[in-house]
């Protein structure tokens, strides 16, 4: 039976997805909190290495979603930083 879901319901397809896009704007960026808190399709150090280019982008400004992602990730202290 076909899944009205989409990508059938697999997440980790949707998930590497908003990777392969650079975890851009809202969705994206759930993305990667979804991400963080299923651990997996990647560990916390893969997942840190994959949004580390963002940081150079164009708007980044350290606030927001990936910023408080970012420094739970490179601190260790996600459920201190109210991820």
């Amino acid at each position: 039976m076909r899944s009205h879901l989409p990508y059938g319901g697999d997440c980790n397809e949707f998930l590497q997805k908003a990777s392969a896009e650079g975890f851009r704007e809202h969705p994206g960026q759930s993305a990667a909190v979804v991400a963080y808190y299923r651990r997996a399709p990647w560990s916390d150090s893969e997942l840190l290495e994959l949004l580390k280019p963002m940081i150079g982008q164009r708007g980044y400004s350290g606030e927001g979603t990936i910023g408080r992602l970012l420094r739970a990730l490179s601190n260790g202290t996600a459920c201190e930083s109210g991820v």
